[in-house]
């Protein structure tokens, strides 16, 4: 046996305890742990002092322990099982290979910032990037993570969920635009027919209201654009009728560049969320990647919001 040491920093008088209580004398745990049976004995009366109860009894020569101390080397043994079990997990994630789908404005907005500082946590992380913003059966594998408005998508109904921002959508602008009147009502078939800048939905050719129960064509659509905010930026840009949200252009009405046109019925609403496949849910290295994106998307979106503690 080599020669006894003192106990190391991270040994602490817990793990001493509960090798006792394993071994059942002082001896074969401090054979178990290269120590002394001195310094075994030592850690023990420490802990009961810290604690205030006694741990182990002595009766004759023969040391047990005492119904506290029962409780206590099973209350220990269980979460030291918890611990092995979660260091477990971040072991068989040293490798991750994540597959990450999302658009170039959400992308550039603040995921990537979340993936650099994902793979910088171990270089031999992986992402697989995916940056045209659509899902679909054929890049739905395992290990894989969305961010945009997929929600509806019938390829991601096995897929969990984390919303960042429910978007109210509408119809804008520029002052003096030569189609549209800022006194009228207008029907969005309307609307249809005019030069139009709109963002991409996932065969690139409509926008719903009734909950997708009606679904709108438009021929006319001068430019697709693959979010709100560069909808906006394009639409004053062009001079064009533009698709935008409340939060992207609630500036440029206050400044009154823009107004919003006025529409007998509304378009549905588009939910921003953080979509993701079920085995991901046990890998603690891909959740610290999943909460990185959802807790920096609402920051983006909803700048103002107290950051509370991220939903299950």
């Amino acid at each position: 046996m080599p020669a006894p040491q003192k106990p190391s920093l991270n040994l602490s008088e817990r793990e001493v305890f509960l090798n006792f209580c394993r071994h059942g004398n002082l001896t074969k745990a401090a054979e178990s742990l290269n120590i002394y049976p001195s310094t075994v004995s030592r850690c023990i009366n420490n802990l009961e002092k810290n604690l205030s109860v006694k741990l182990v009894k002595k009766a004759g020569n023969k040391l047990s322990l005492t119904e506290c101390g029962k409780n206590y080397y099973n209350i220990l043994n269980s979460l030291l099982e918890e611990i092995l079990s979660y260091e477990k997990e971040i072991s068989q994630d040293d490798s991750l290979d994540i597959t990450l789908i999302t658009s170039d404005f959400f992308l550039d907005a603040w995921v990537s910032k979340c993936i650099s500082e994902f793979i910088d946590k171990r270089d031999r992380n992986k992402i697989r990037l995916i940056s045209n913003g659509y899902l679909s059966k054929d890049n739905i594998k395992e290990n894989t993570i969305f961010v945009g408005s997929g929600r509806h998508n019938n390829d991601a109904q096995q897929m969990l969920l984390k919303n960042i921002s429910k978007a109210k959508l509408g119809f804008y602008a520029r002052k003096n635009n030569s189609f549209v009147t800022e006194d009228r009502m207008y029907s969005i078939q309307e609307l249809t027919k005019f030069p139009i800048i709109k963002i991409s939905s996932e065969d690139n050719n409509y926008l719903t209201s009734l909950n997708g129960k009606i679904s709108y064509e438009f021929t006319n659509t001068f430019m697709i654009v693959d979010s709100i905010y560069l909808c906006a930026y394009q639409g004053i840009h062009f001079d064009c009728i533009f698709v935008a949200c409340e939060s992207s252009t609630a500036a440029l009405i206050q400044e009154g560049e823009i107004y919003k046109i006025k529409t007998n019925e509304e378009l549905d609403p588009i939910y921003i969320d953080v979509l993701f496949t079920k085995n991901l849910k046990n890998k603690p290295l891909a959740l610290d990647l999943i909460n990185s994106i959802y807790t920096a998307g609402v920051a983006l979106f909803h700048p103002q919001t107290p950051q509370l503690s991220s939903p299950d």
